[in-house]
């Protein structure tokens, strides 16, 4: 056994993955180790390089299905499959991070009044919009994000301001 092979433990401690984990990884194929005379499991360093893309993976939400697919040895139909479809995934993600940046970034410098959250609103609107999300109709509830000065909303300077039609 080369000395640089690793316990199931150490590679649990080094990957900060939990044994039974890298156990059930194991059982379905998708890392699989080496079994000594008295069935403990090695694993070479290049393990880690293995479970770091498959933690990527499930980060994106890969099933453990489309998890094999991507570490097929040979690449395949299957892997552009699924590559293509995450990559989709991503931009729909990355185009809804756009729009909620540009929401922050309006929150940070605008103080309206009461009277102009309307403004804000609409602002709120266009860049989810712009970014493709449907998610507008959930930030035009009954309140108004209002910019406020320091010490009358805490430290984020912050506060949800009921709209007109909420008030009673």
């Amino acid at each position: 056994m080369p000395p640089s092979d690793m316990s199931i433990g150490a590679l649990s401690a080094a990957a900060q993955v939990p044994v039974t984990t890298l156990r059930y990884y194991d059982r379905i194929g998708l890392l699989p180790a080496v079994r000594l005379v008295n069935n403990h499991r090695r694993y070479p360093e290049s393990t880690l390089d293995r479970l770091q893309l498959i933690q990527l993976c499930r980060a994106l939400g890969c099933s453990l299905t489309e998890v094999a697919a991507v570490l097929a040895p040979r690449p395949g139909r299957t892997r552009c499959d699924v590559a293509r479809a995450k990559l989709t995934e991503i931009d729909g993600r990355m185009a809804q991070l756009r729009g909620a940046r540009a929401v922050l970034e309006h929150l940070l410098n605008c103080e309206h009044g009461i009277e102009e959250a309307e403004e804000c609103r609409q602002m709120t609107q266009a860049a989810l919009a712009a970014a493709g999300g449907g998610t507008a109709a959930a930030l035009d509830g009954p309140g108004t994000v209002k910019r406020v000065g320091p010490g009358r909303a805490g430290a984020a300077g912050v506060r949800v301001v009921p709209s007109a039609t909420t008030r009673s």
